[in-house]
């Protein structure tokens, strides 16, 4: 690997990670969702789009309240961008639209993803060289 290609990114920031999904109890389940890095480009492109509708929809707002909702309901969509798969696309596929209304309902899964996201070791560390997973502390 050369000198520049030590830094490069894109590709697996888009491959994106499989983690487990917890109940709001804390149980483990069974099912996974695969995310991608904030440095990928799916992120990167819904997030400056997200920016130049922002402004634009919150100049037409008169209260705080409807900035708010607005801010909250931006964030999700900005969140759902980050979500490539989930283990349960073969009932309901992971659209967009579906994404963005399963996290509306389960916020803690939102505030997973948000914070996964952005731990680069997730994603560009080297593999473990023993069995155990050396990814699984940092995703809970």
């Amino acid at each position: 690997m050369g000198k520049m290609e030590q830094f490069y990114t894109q590709e697996k920031a888009s491959e994106g990670v499989k983690v487990p999904l917890f109940a709001p109890d804390g149980r483990k389940t069974e099912e996974s969702i695969t995310i991608r890095s904030v440095f990928c480009d799916e992120f990167r492109l819904a997030e400056t789009q997200q920016n130049r509708r922002m402004v634009k929809d919150l100049a037409v707002l008169t209260s705080d309240e409807e900035r708010a909702k607005l801010h909250i309901n931006y964030k999700t969509e900005l969140v759902a961008a980050l979500v490539k798969d989930w283990s349960w696309s073969d009932e309901q596929p992971a659209t967009r639209e579906n994404v963005i209304a399963f996290l509306k309902r389960a916020p803690q899964i939102e505030q997973q993803i948000d914070r996964l996201a952005s731990q680069s070791e997730l994603f560009f560390a080297l593999p473990s060289t023993d069995s155990t997973n050396s990814q699984k502390a940092s995703l809970t």
